[in-house]
């Protein structure tokens, strides 16, 4: 089976990219091919999607206008269309490893 471990990184020393290295080689040593799939892989081997990353410029700026306060965007109308945007980015980005790698199971992680 193809699986893929998705979060918004990996490859670092935080708890979730450690226990997604610890999952990895489980299924691996199982006969799975595991791929990762994040905003950054720091040390790792993996795929990149940008938008991922929980530092990413306009993801930062979506959560400054959602959570403090609405500045960059007219209207709450906006903003709702500037997150719609970063997802469709993600999904894009998603769907082309999907298929590239026939992943068979999607496991996102926290």
């Amino acid at each position: 089976m193809n699986i893929a471990l998705c979060h918004y990184r990996v490859g670092e020393t935080d708890g979730v990219s450690l226990e997604m290295d610890k999952w990895k080689k489980v299924l691996e040593n199982m006969g799975h091919k595991v791929y990762f799939i994040a905003g950054s892989i720091g040390t790792s081997d993996g795929y990149i999607i940008p938008e991922m990353n929980y530092r990413f410029k306009e993801d930062l700026k979506i959560e400054r206008n959602a959570y403090l306060k609405l500045e960059d965007y007219q209207d709450e109308d906006e903003l709702i269309r500037a997150i719609r945007r970063q997802t469709l980015k993600i999904e894009e980005g998603l769907k082309k490893i999907l298929i590239e790698n026939k992943i068979d199971l999607i496991v996102p992680n926290n």
